[in-house]
This record gives structure tokens, C-alpha cells and sequence, in this order.
């Protein structure tokens, strides 16, 4: 990926999630896409970036409990982690934005992330 394009991305995401100044989390490796969604807008727009580590990411307690200590406005995950934490913990959805990407999302799914707060938005990348 040349920078024209990276950069063509990250204005489009950062107008699609419309959270200027916001707090983003990255819970999947550096070497994945996902990331570049909650890398590069936090450090390019004023922003915060929290990189959660592997032991954390893979422990949905422990990430619940970082979730709830921290004001992260932003994450991205694939469906089937979140899938996996939600039976766990609710706390991964109390943001402004939930990005599912990487893999198919199950309406299943979605009827579930439903079922919680409503004032996040929930986007299928």
C-alpha cells in the first residue's frame, strides 16, 4: 500500500466515525489491516491510541475490566472475539463506535450487540 492510499483511507474513516479528539483501541496485531481503522485516526487527528496487550486481548475479564477503567470511544474487533468476550462481559460495548470487521458478521451477532447500549454505532467493515 502506497500513501496516497493509506492517506485516502484514513480521511474516509475518520469522516465515517466522526469522533474528532476520540480514544481508540486496538486489540488485534499490528501486522493485521484492522488496525490501520484504529491506528492511524488517533494519531493523525489528535486523538489517544491504547494498545492492548496480546495476554489482555485473549482474556475477555481482563479486557472488560481495562474497559471499564479507561474511556476508549472507539474499537474494532472481529466478530467472532467479540462474540467469544460477549459471553464474558458486556463492557467491550459501552463505546461510541463498535467496528466488526475481518470475517462475516451473523445477524445473530448483531441482534445481540442490540441488545445494549444504543448510543453506539455499530459498523460492519
Amino acid at each position: 500500500m502506497e500513501h496516497p492510499q493509506l492517506l485516502n483511507y484514513l480521511h474516509s474513516i475518520q469522516q465515517t466515525l466522526n469522533v474528532p479528539n476520540a480514544s481508540f483501541a486496538t486489540v488485534s496485531t499490528f501486522a493485521a489491516d484492522l488496525g490501520n481503522t484504529v491506528i492511524f485516526p488517533p494519531l493523525c487527528g489528535g486523538g489517544c491510541l491504547h494498545i492492548i496487550s496480546q495476554d489482555r486481548a485473549t482474556h475477555p475479564k481482563a479486557l472488560g475490566e481495562y474497559f471499564r477503567q479507561q474511556a476508549i470511544d472507539c474499537l474494532k474487533i472481529l466478530p467472532s472475539h467479540l462474540k467469544a468476550f460477549l459471553a464474558q462481559t458486556a463492557s467491550i460495548l459501552r463505546r461510541k463506535r463498535l467496528i466488526l470487521g475481518g470475517e462475516a458478521l451473523s445477524w445473530q451477532l448483531v441482534e445481540k450487540v442490540w441488545e445494549y447500549p444504543p448510543d453506539c454505532l455499530i459498523l460492519n467493515h
